[in-house]
């Protein structure tokens, strides 16, 4: 029996492969971050290797909380002065 390419890879690195129709599929909003940061929140969501409506949702949640949009940038600068409670991510990207 042969394998196609997609059997092959999820069988020999399933832990590590990204199925790219996913990352589309799950439309959480992140047009401003890494296409390899989307492909982490996915992959961290996934129920049973398929979005759900949970599954959405708390990908949804994730980036609202950890990357919140550019026009917040007052409110998180005033969270930050009044020492409430705050995370955030850094990204770094190696060249």
């Amino acid at each position: 029996m042969t394998l196609s390419f997609e059997d092959k890879a999820l069988q020999y690195y399933g832990e590590v492969c990204v199925n790219k129709a996913l990352i589309r599929k799950a439309s959480i909003g992140t047009e401003s971050v890494p296409m390899y940061v989307s492909e982490w929140i996915v992959s961290r969501y996934l129920n049973n290797g398929q979005i759900d409506e949970t599954a959405r949702k708390n990908m949804r949640d994730f980036v609202n909380k950890h990357l919140p949009p550019k026009d917040q940038k007052e409110q998180l600068k005033a969270k930050l002065k009044n020492g409430g409670p705050f995370s955030f991510w850094i990204l770094i990207v190696w060249r």
